[in-house]
């Protein structure tokens, strides 16, 4: 690859997470982090695991809004060390991240077992798809990718 390619792929890149970031923040108001049962700390959001929440939303959102338990962490009750959807992620850990999801209001508890992107955990993923697509494909035909 060109330098002058990777140097801009690279940058648009780096600034996707700041998109990603800024979606989320947008749907989640620090209002909610601030009370109620199994809210996020203000402490915690200063440095929240956003890539994190980004395979839990993304797999909800291909399976069409809605993703079981075992996708999303593993199977944490047969003690397995498998990861869910965060690949290389302890079962118990992808559990401490749906925990974070779950508090942020971007997905919730749909039965027993399965889980379900909200309005807003949906307007993120779509956002940011969104911004992905537009700023990825002026790379693309800058470059002739």
């Amino acid at each position: 690859m060109d330098p002058a390619e990777a140097k801009e792929l690279i940058r648009i890149t780096n600034s996707q997470f700041k998109v990603w970031q800024e979606n989320i923040r947008r749907e989640t108001p620090l209002a909610r982090l601030q009370g109620g049962r199994g809210a996020t700390s203000v402490e915690k959001w200063k440095n929240p695991n956003y890539m994190y929440y980004w395979f839990i939303l993304s797999i909800a959102y291909l399976e069409g809004g809605r993703v079981s338990r075992a996708d999303i962490i593993g199977d944490v009750d047969a003690g397995s060390s498998d990861s869910g959807a965060i690949d290389g992620v302890r079962p118990n850990t992808s559990r401490r991240y749906l925990g974070e999801v779950k508090a942020l209001g971007l997905i919730e508890r749909a039965g027993e077992t399965d889980f379900q992107l909200t309005i807003a955990g949906r307007k993120v993923v779509e956002a940011t798809l969104e911004s992905w697509n537009e700023e990825f494909g002026k790379i693309f035909r800058r470059f002739h990718i």
